[in-house]
């Protein structure tokens, strides 16, 4: 019987780690492979032998990765992580590698204030009431211990990166919360790199120290479970096909699942989210395979109508074109079709998603009235920054090109007028130097990332030297998408009647948690949760007692 193909070496690991740090399209191949239905999701029986037995199945390679270290490192001395892709990362190796730890000691060591009050407070006010109870307090109390098991326990060699808050202007909001490997996000940027391979490299070389195996190409089918005489489920194991065959693997004390969400399942975005969600920025591999199996053994769900919204360039699948680098350069603007404004660009960008969603109803039909949008340029935007891809003073292939406003309005089936009104009016706003529309420019955050392409620029800049360019469609995206199974704050999946689903835990974009939540807090807010849990889960499972 096929055991998988096997990470056993340093080399190897580094190579497809490699792989898969190109991105997008490098996975769009396999992406093609997953994107339909994932396999059936019911329970499976008991098999009358096992194919292999373990302590903890743990099924994901992104920050799941860290349960599996905490799992091994509190006793379970035998772990294995299934991998549905041929490299390992999930979503995370395709991030900015950052993540968001309130309190930490990294950072609390570089001499940033920070306290557990203020993150509670800051995080109350992001979840908007769908944080379960005890979500908010538990990632605020067991993140700066993640973190410290990390430094202790892993290569990672971790700083702070003085990122503000997404809301800085809110009670609570710092800008000193996120961490990334050293030389840092922004170092890294300028370097052509990104800080996520080093992350994964690391979580994967302490997985490899500790003879922690891992098997690439082994999609989790179903997860072999009984009924217990009170009732519930109990998970005690998974069935993963490895090679064409099935294989039936004993987890003793538990199964962690971790592999990410939902972005790449039509029918469950169409069926769960709040609108159009196009091209996803983050491992076709996430298709709901493991909240669906969830789902199977009666696990309650949470968040399910949320997203980690990224606008995307109307570009394709394989290019997956972010909106995110040109939104806040000095002056862009977006504008729907009737050319207005209708959100603070340089606002972060998954405030800025939500905006999208507007229902107009007109007579008996209706449209969302910002989906597409478009980003406006002029020439000095141009020449000055690039465009859509294209390096400063290079026209992209992808734009629009107009003389005069009215003519890009009309290449890009923009009304004119409403454009020509729309630049105008921003205009004045730039040469004021304040937009009381939108007040774009007003907190931190919006000067931050102004600064970041630009130190010397204002955020505020006129749109007035012809020709005039304009984006591709701009449509809802994201770089995953929040609900799943309902946990506690031991990461235990729970039941609609919120009891236990015994030894079987969940977290990241597999578990409902969210930021806890539905607001981002800060960058790397979609991974320092999904590590924390990650970890409590990983502690918790180690203390179940092994079934026979």
């Amino acid at each position: 019987m096929s055991e998988g193909k096997e990470m056993s070496s340093r080399v190897s690991r580094r190579e497809f780690v490699k792989g898969a740090a190109l991105g997008a399209g490098a996975l769009a191949g396999a992406g093609a492979l997953v994107s339909c239905a994932p396999a059936a999701a019911t329970p499976s029986v008991l098999p009358d032998k096992w194919d292999q037995e373990v302590d903890v199945v743990v099924v994901g390679t992104g920050t799941v990765l860290v349960g599996a270290l905490a799992a091994y490192d509190a006793g379970a001395g035998d772990v294995v992580i299934l991998e549905k892709m041929p490299t390992a990362g999930g979503s995370t190796i395709m991030s900015g590698g950052m993540f968001w730890i309130p309190n930490n000691p990294v950072q609390i060591e570089a001499g940033y204030a920070d306290s557990r009050e203020e993150a509670i407070t800051y995080l109350t006010r992001a979840a908007e009431g769908t944080a379960d109870e005890g979500w908010i307090e538990t990632f605020v109390d067991e993140g700066p211990k993640m973190v410290d098991y990390l430094r202790k326990n892993t290569p990672l060699d971790l700083m702070t990166d003085p990122f503000p808050d997404c809301h800085p202007d809110w009670e609570g909001a710092k800008n000193s919360r996120s961490l990334d490997c050293k030389p840092g996000f922004v170092e890294a940027y300028k370097q052509g790199k990104m800080v996520a391979t080093l992350l994964i490299e690391g979580l994967l070389e302490a997985c490899e120290d500790r003879g922690i195996k891992v098997m690439l190409e082994t999609p989790v089918k179903r997860l072999v479970a009984r009924q217990l005489a009170d009732g519930r489920v109990e998970a005690l194991g998974v069935v993963a096909e490895s090679d064409g065959d099935d294989i039936y693997i004993k987890a003793r004390r538990g199964v962690i699942l971790g592999a990410g969400g939902f972005p790449f399942n039509e029918q469950m975005c169409k069926h769960f989210l709040r609108g159009p969600f196009k091209y996803p920025f983050c491992n076709p591999g996430n298709t709901g395979d493991c909240i669906l199996m969830g789902m199977a053994l009666g696990v309650d769900l949470r968040n399910m109508n949320q997203a980690w919204g990224m606008p995307c360039y109307n570009i394709g699948q394989e290019k997956m074109g972010s909106f995110a680098q040109d939104r806040a350069k000095p002056g862009c603007i977006m504008v729907n079709r009737y050319g207005e404004r209708f959100t603070n660009e340089s606002a972060n960008y998954e405030t800025i998603q939500r905006a999208f969603y507007r229902w107009d109803v007109v007579g008996s039909t209706g449209s969302y009235r910002n989906i597409p949008a478009f980003a406006i340029v002029d020439a000095n935007h141009l020449n000055k920054y690039g465009f859509v891809y294209a390096a400063p003073g290079e026209e992209s292939p992808l734009v629009t090109k107009g003389n005069t406003l009215r003519e890009l309005a009309s290449e890009l089936g923009i009304d004119p007028d409403g454009l020509e009104k729309t630049v105008e009016e921003f205009n004045s706003f730039a040469r004021e130097g304040k937009d009381p529309v939108f007040h774009r420019g007003e907190t931190e955050y919006d000067k931050f990332w102004s600064a970041f392409y630009d130190p010397e620029a204002p955020v505020l800049a006129p749109i007035e030297t012809a020709p005039f360019y304009g984006s591709p469609e701009i449509w809802p995206g994201g770089i995953g998408t929040k609900g799943g199974l309902a946990v506690n704050t031991k990461a235990q999946c729970l039941n609609p009647f919120k009891d236990v689903v015994p030894r079987l835990y969940a977290s990241g974009n597999n578990s409902g948690v969210g930021a806890p939540g539905a607001d981002y807090g800060g960058a790397g807010g979609t991974m320092g949760p999904g590590m924390t849990f990650a970890y409590i889960a990983g502690n918790n499972v180690a203390k179940e007692e092994p079934w026979e």
